[in-house]
């Protein structure tokens, strides 16, 4: 058996030249995707968190309000609210404010996770205490108001009901 090493080791480094041409390359790209993937996320991340700390406290002054307005919860009901412009309009804020998280969450502008940990108990006790609102509110204006709300935590309810256990 003749054995040309110099051709075979040329050989063998145009071949791992080649790999390494071609592979560089790739790998670059996948790293950059990897990174801008991360990059996506982080943001996603950070937009959840500042939205979640603004509608905190417009909901935080809210709901002192609406406390203060109505201290039964029993009377949170669209005739008690209705009645009561300013009592009416706080509901609101409050409402609208979950509408759009939601909506942002639904739409994938906003990390879900992070508003389940963060809100999801709240989003559901508000969802649970207005829901009579809600309903007449909806029948009485041919409206389908906050229904984003509703989606969201169709969507999540397992995952509410771990975090309420």
């Amino acid at each position: 058996m003749n054995c040309n090493c110099p051709d075979d080791v040329s050989s063998m480094s145009s071949v791992v030249s080649a790999l390494a041409t071609v592979s560089i390359p790739l790998v670059l790209a996948w790293w950059g995707h990897r990174q801008h993937k991360e990059n996506i996320k982080q943001s996603l991340e950070a937009r959840t968190l500042r939205e979640l700390d603004e509608l905190n406290h417009r909901v935080s002054a809210s709901v002192t309000v609406i406390m203060q307005l109505c201290s039964n919860s029993k009377d949170l009901v669209y005739e008690t609210i209705s009645e009561n412009k300013e009592l009416e309009g706080h509901v609101f804020a409050v409402l609208n404010q979950y509408e759009y998280l939601c909506f942002g969450a639904n739409e994938g502008l906003f990390e879900n996770n992070i508003i389940l940990s963060l809100r999801g108990k709240a989003l559901k006790k508000t969802q649970e205490q207005y829901e009579k609102y809600i309903t007449t509110y909806r029948d009485k204006h041919d409206s389908e108001a906050w229904v984003q709300v509703d989606r969201f935590i169709n969507a999540h309810m397992n995952r509410l009901q771990e975090l309420q256990s």
